[in-house]
């Protein structure tokens, strides 16, 4: 999974670990957290930190007496800010976590087998022998196999499905099979 896009700050927490702090120093953090979050730590090198922040080596050294308690060196030699990772954690999990709903929601039937994940509403077959468009609708597993019994139903503007021959929509029967009685003989 990517890194997340952007992160919450909470306005009261950063004003109050920032709130002795001069200007230089708060936009010298405000960058490096910003970069850390887009690269995932920063580099130990003083130099390549001030031209992150947007200030001269000498600015950056003052700044960074009051800043560097707020960041400590991971095992791979990057400095990292411990709430910004916490942050960064905490949205990859839930991130992950619907997804994992979603997959769940998605797939073709739940663990047990015999409910579907979503109930389908739209007609499968009609016994009408009308030449008009036809509509295939199959969603089974064999939904490769082409059926036999063509699909003979549009779409009204209400956007329920209507059998071509006798004009009615699916939904007024209690089952297909109550609308296939209706075709008999047709």
């Amino acid at each position: 999974m990517g890194n997340p896009p952007a992160f919450q700050t909470y306005a009261s927490d950063y004003y109050v670990d920032t709130n002795s702090w001069r200007v230089e120093e708060i936009g010298i953090y405000q960058r490096l957290l910003l970069t850390e979050w887009v690269n995932g730590g920063l580099p130990s090198d003083e130099e390549r930190l001030a031209r992150i922040a947007g200030c001269s080596i000498k600015k950056f050294q003052k700044g960074w007496i009051t800043i560097k308690i707020k960041f400590h060196l991971n095992g791979n030699g990057l400095f990292i800010n411990d709430r910004m990772e916490l942050v960064r954690e905490e949205q990859l999990k839930y991130k992950e976590l619907q997804s994992n709903k979603a997959k769940l929601r998605w797939k073709p039937k739940i663990a047990d087998g015999l409910a579907e994940s979503m109930p389908k509403h739209e007609p499968k077959v009609c016994s009408s022998s009308s030449s008009s468009l036809l509509i295939n609708n199959n969603r089974d597993s064999k939904s490769s196999q082409i059926d036999a019994k063509p699909k003979r139903w549009y779409k009204n503007e209400q956007g329920n499905y209507v059998c071509f021959q006798c004009q009615k929509s699916y939904m007024q029967y209690q089952t297909l099979q109550d609308h296939f009685k209706n075709h008999k003989g047709d």
